[in-house]
C-alpha cells in the first residue's frame, strides 16, 4: 500500500461518484449527495446562501415586511395626532380600517405565492 493522502482521497471518489472535485470548495464532494443537490438548487435559483442560513431573497423579503409594518405604524400614527386626537371610537375605526387596507394591499401586492 502506498501513501494516504488527500489527493488519493479526491481521485478516489471521483472514480467512485464520478464528481470531481470543486476547485473552489475541495470539501464539496464529502457532503451527502442530497445536500449537495440542494445546495447547488438554491444558488442557481436564489443565489448563495449566507452565513446566516438566509439567502439574499429571504433577507429581502424580511427587509421589505419590517419596512411595511414600520410604514403601517407611521400612517396610523400620523392619522390620529392630525385628525382624531380626541375622539376614540371613530379613530378606533380609521385605525382598523387603515389596518385592513395595508393587509389587502400586502395581499394583493407583496405575498409572494
Amino acid at each position: 500500500m502506498g501513501t494516504w493522502d488527500r489527493n488519493t482521497t479526491d481521485k478516489m471518489m471521483e472514480r467512485e461518484t464520478g464528481i470531481e472535485p470543486a476547485t473552489s470548495n475541495l470539501e464539496s464532494w464529502r457532503q451527502p449527495l442530497g445536500q449537495r443537490r440542494i445546495g447547488e438548487l438554491q444558488r442557481a435559483e436564489w443565489g448563495t446562501v449566507g452565513a446566516n442560513g438566509l439567502n439574499g431573497a429571504e433577507m429581502g423579503t424580511q427587509t421589505t415586511n419590517v419596512l411595511y409594518v414600520l410604514l403601517l405604524a407611521a400612517v396610523i400614527v400620523a392619522v390620529d395626532f392630525l385628525f382624531f386626537k380626541n375622539v376614540f371610537w371613530e379613530r378606533l375605526t380609521v385605525n382598523v380600517g387603515i389596518v385592513l387596507i395595508f393587509v389587502a394591499f400586502y395581499f394583493r401586492f407583496l405575498k409572494r405565492p
